[in-house]
């Protein structure tokens, strides 16, 4: 957690709940606080036969005082930084518009930092004017916002030159991920084995985003980071709180499965 900030949107005794959480983890971060309750989710999971039940919450609005105050954040905290990147992740409260988050990535592009996404809907649209180094995005997301199947590779290739994405990788649940390079080279492979019953699936994506960006961050080749996405993706079945694990839950995973074609950067 030592390499990273998180810049966050936080209100009410939710936000209160995330904060102490961020603390306990020893993360960094920067809070902008909002008047409104943040929002929480609720997944219920039937042990006797691994069904997760999810309840999302609308969330807050927030006001162009709150937009206002943490876009100034967040463009305070890339002013200081020449060779990082952006990770544009997670969902924007109510009230924060496509346009708000270009503001950002229109300023990072400015500072010559690499941007990386993994969102959703009108952000997802909007995002991609920019030239992204790593877009990650779901079968279903990416079919929504685009109207391309993941199985017309032609089509997903066009696209992906067109916009001049550098890695473009799509999951598909349990059938693994597909995923193209930069020099056009599709990747596919399956999702791992655990060796262990599924207790939770919710946050696999975020820890195959996770795992995928640290992997990549710290010099590993593509292809090696996506099999340290997979295994942390797999890893994170392994317990009932979601994107919960630990290098040794990732280190089952990975001799499970055969382990890395490459030796991996720590």
């Amino acid at each position: 957690f030592d390499s990273y900030t998180v810049l966050q949107i936080l209100g009410g005794q939710s936000g209160k709940n995330i904060a102490r959480y961020c603390e306990i983890e020893g993360m960094h971060t920067d809070t902008i606080w909002i008047e409104k309750e943040s929002r929480q989710n609720v997944t219920i999971i039937k042990t006797y036969n691994g069904e997760n039940i999810t309840y999302n919450e609308i969330g807050p609005v927030v006001s162009k005082e709150e937009i206002s105050a943490y876009n100034q954040l967040v463009t305070q905290k890339l002013s200081a930084d020449t060779e990082g990147i952006l990770l544009v992740s997670g969902s924007a409260p109510n009230g924060y518009s496509e346009h708000d988050l270009l503001d950002i990535v229109s300023f990072a592009y400015g500072k010559g930092l690499s941007v990386y996404a993994d969102i959703g809907g009108r952000w997802l649209k909007s995002i991609i004017e920019y030239p992204l180094v790593l877009l990650k995005v779901n079968r279903y997301e990416f079919f929504q916002s685009f109207n391309i199947d993941l199985l017309d590779r032609k089509a997903v290739e066009k696209f992906k030159y067109k916009h001049a994405i550098k890695y473009l990788v799509v999951t598909d649940g349990d059938q693994g991920f597909h995923a193209w390079d930069d020099e056009q080279q599709y990747i596919h492979r399956p999702s791992c084995k655990t060796g262990m019953p599924v207790r939770c699936t919710v946050g696999c994506g975020d820890s195959f985003l996770g795992g995928l960006v640290a992997a990549l961050v710290v010099g590993n080749s593509f292809s090696l980071a996506l099999d340290i996405a997979n295994w942390c993706a797999a890893a994170n079945t392994m317990n009932f709180v979601p994107s919960h694990f630990s290098k040794d839950d990732v280190e089952i995973v990975r001799k499970i499965n055969g382990g890395g074609h490459e030796r991996c950067r720590a």
